[in-house]
């Protein structure tokens, strides 16, 4: 019989046969991949085009940072996504280095001014007389 042809998806690909056309395929490379699950940091499976391979990417879960194609990710924390130290204290909270821990510091918000301390509130102050011309002017 003429004109019952079909294509079909070849493994690892899946989709629907289609006769006398072309197949609708497609691939989810995170289906059954242990790469980011079993990295040392949390880390998911991402795949962004299931018409494209080899585009999976791993992904750090929060707090962590990072991402890596086809691959376990290197990843880093920034401590200031997991500390609310210096939010509560109204200041801004500042990690020099994401692949270091114990780093991070709490900054002076302006027109506040003090010193920055490493894992704790800064030490901050505000001298309303600074740049203020109301008694000079007097």
């Amino acid at each position: 019989m003429t004109g019952d042809w079909e294509c079909q998806c070849t493994a690892p690909w899946t989709g629907t046969s289609v006769v006398m056309d072309s197949a609708e395929c497609s691939l989810d490379e995170c289906d059954g991949n242990t790469v980011c699950s079993d990295a040392a940091t949390p880390q998911t499976c991402v795949e962004p085009d299931t018409t494209v391979e080899g585009d999976w990417v791993c992904g750090c879960t929060s707090p962590y940072i990072g991402s890596q194609r086809a691959g376990a990710a290197t990843c880093r924390v920034d401590e200031c996504r997991v500390t609310t130290v210096c939010e509560d204290a109204g200041q801004t909270c500042f990690d020099p280095n994401d692949a270091m821990t114990g780093d991070w510091e709490c900054q002076c918000t302006a027109p506040w001014t003090g010193t920055s301390v490493v894992m704790d509130s800064a030490e901050c102050s505000l001298d309303e007389c600074d740049g203020n011309t109301v008694c000079s002017d007097a």
